[in-house]
């Protein structure tokens, strides 16, 4: 969601207009932009745009905002991998792990105050004596109606875009999908004021290389098998949670931006003539804008920063087949939460490089490629993460 926080920061209002055809030709690209399966999707508000992952908006974006922004708006968020500063930057043209995209989420899921991550949150020895606690700092890094503005629009991609799948958890829930160049690798991350998970897989050749990942029952993309897993990950983890709402998000800024040269400009409109085939609403025709995410080996393209920034799906040690992995742990909340020790979570993954989060609602979750997060303390582990008590209303 980085470039479109990035934008928010500019003072555009997300209900301002954008071509959303495909292709489209920008200045700097050798090549015209394509959303996936070649969906114009017409003219389209940056809310329908994120919610479907429309490359052609974002592009136009990072037209705008340049990709150096778009870079240090993801590193300020948390993210520490090497960000590529081209012209692909907002589609996510750089490997990150599942790690940094796990700690870049965590800050907008925390309403922009970025939380120091760890995987063991204490050690005891035999006596129940503490030979080691972990330290979490917790610090403002954007403001909360920014923040509050883009979990909004990431709500568009549960509620009708490529996360649509998720609906039927029944809870409140923003997310976004995410594609690596050549469908090398996939992923999906979600939240809820609560919980954050990412689910990530890729498919490593002979050597490491990556290979495009298989169609999995049917599945296939940002949109679909990742989508899939956290949906029927996080049935099993919320089940019986109480719906919550996130932040209310005020958009004070102007239609086209100040200049009135973002989108169609300072003219509000929702429709216009497109050319190709026209569908605003499709929910698994575009998941590669870097809004969201995606995943790849460590040396390949995910999708990176904007959205998302790339990753490198899953931890960078294990990126084939492993065995089924459990470990305990829990991350300490800094302001109002103290992440309980223990609970354990198991990750298993298959030699499609499919990462499924294991959790313990309380506490505990390790996983190799997937993960979780919880409120009330929590562990990270290649992927999981706690959110510890934030008062949303700072």
């Amino acid at each position: 969601p980085f470039a479109l926080l990035a934008t928010v920061q500019k003072g555009v209002n997300l209900s301002t207009t954008f071509n959303g055809n495909s292709p489209r030709s920008f200045p700097g690209l050798t090549q015209a932009m394509n959303n996936a399966g070649g969906v114009s999707y017409g003219y389209i508000d940056l809310y329908k745009a994120t919610a479907n992952s429309v490359n052609t908006v974002y592009m136009d974006l990072a037209q705008h905002l340049g990709s150096q922004t778009i870079i240090d708006t993801a590193k300020t968020a948390g993210i520490k991998g090497t960000i590529a500063n081209d012209s692909y930057t907002v589609l996510g043209n750089s490997g990150l792990t599942v790690y940094d995209m796990v700690r870049g989420y965590s800050t907008i899921a925390n309403q922009g105050q970025k939380v120091s991550l760890h995987i063991v949150n204490k050690v005891t020895d035999g006596n129940n004596k503490d030979l080691y606690k972990s330290t979490t700092t917790s610090e403002r890094v954007f403001d909360a109606n920014d923040v509050a503005l883009v979990t909004k629009a990431m709500t568009g991609t549960i509620k009708y875009g490529t996360g649509k799948e998720a609906n039927s958890i029944g809870l409140t829930m923003a997310g976004k999908s995410g594609t690596a160049n050549d469908s090398k690798a996939a992923s999906f991350v979600g939240f809820t004021p609560s919980v954050l998970t990412y689910m990530a897989i890729w498919y490593p050749g002979d050597g490491g290389t990556a290979e495009e990942v298989p169609t999995f029952a049917g599945y296939s993309h940002g949109s679909g098998y990742p989508a899939h897993m956290f949906t029927k990950y996080m049935k099993q983890a919320l089940s019986g949670a109480k719906d919550e709402e996130f932040p209310t998000a005020k958009d004070d800024g102007t239609i086209g931006g100040s200049d009135g040269t973002w989108g169609t400009g300072s003219k509000k409109s929702s429709s216009s003539s497109s050319s190709g085939t026209t569908n605003k609403n499709k929910s698994e025709s575009s998941d590669t804008t870097d809004e969201g995410t995606s995943t790849g080996t460590e040396n390949s393209g995910g999708t990176n920063g904007g959205t998302g920034s790339s990753t490198t799906g899953g931890s960078t040690s294990t990126e084939g087949t492993t065995g089924t992995e459990s470990g305990s742990g829990s991350t300490s909340g800094t302001t109002g939460g103290t992440g309980t020790s223990g609970g354990t979570g198991t990750g298993t993954e298959n030699s499609g490089g499919t990462g499924t989060g294991g959790t313990n609602n309380n506490g505990g979750t390790t996983n190799n490629n997937g993960g979780t997060t919880n409120n009330n303390g929590g562990t990270v582990g290649n992927g999981t993460v706690d959110l510890p008590n934030i008062n949303l209303g700072q």
